[in-house]
């Protein structure tokens, strides 16, 4: 077989899909020379140890998400709580979110929003925009600040998705006072909701 040269540029700063990162570990193992029949033995093991740690790598890839609004990073990654759900009868997953405040102004997180799928893109569960805060708290952000919390879903199906976003307001803004009180939604994107 001839190795099949990926393109480089954006969808190197994009990343691969599994699927182009599959082919490429097969096609290299495929074209590689190897000089005696011992050393067929370690490339193999070299081979599939690339394979599952791809296959771990875009699932933790598709657990987690990235997404930044007005300077506001929010990152999250959510994991599978195997032994709740086997003790409850239904799915259980944790998410951690992380908000930095990668802009100039300070920022208070006023309330949530949430949208849980289910495997079938049904919607499970909701959480209506503006509902107060995160687990009780309205944290203010100043630039270079982050705030984490831990939460949790459950859905009936083995996996789903989760999205949502955050209502911040600007209380304290370094271009112009008129940007204070401004409200806008730092966007949760979406994250799959997967066991390990």
């Amino acid at each position: 077989g001839e190795v099949q040269r990926l393109p480089f540029g954006e969808d190197v700063t994009n990343g691969l899909t599994r699927d182009q990162l599959t082919r490429l570990t097969r096609e290299v193992f495929r074209t590689r020379k190897v000089a005696n029949e011992e050393s067929v033995g370690v490339y193999l093991d070299q081979a599939f140890e690339a394979l599952r740690t791809l296959s771990e790598q875009s699932r933790h890839l598709a657990r987690s998400s990235v997404c930044s609004t007005r300077g506001l990073c929010v990152r999250v990654v959510s994991t599978h709580m195997a032994s709740d759900s086997k003790a409850r009868g239904t799915n259980v997953f944790c998410y951690r979110i992380t908000l930095h405040n990668q802009g100039e102004d300070t920022v208070k997180l006023m309330g949530r929003e949430w949208k849980i799928l289910d495997g079938n893109g049904q919607i499970a569960s909701t959480v209506p925009k503006h509902s107060p805060g995160v687990i009780g708290q309205h944290p203010e952000l100043r630039p270079g600040e982050c705030f984490e919390y831990h939460s949790g879903c459950d859905v009936h199906t083995r996996e789903g998705t989760m999205k949502g976003s955050f209502q911040m307001r600007v209380v304290n803004s370094a271009s112009s006072t008129e940007e204070n009180g401004i409200e806008f939604d730092a966007v949760v994107a979406p994250f799959a909701l997967i066991p390990a």
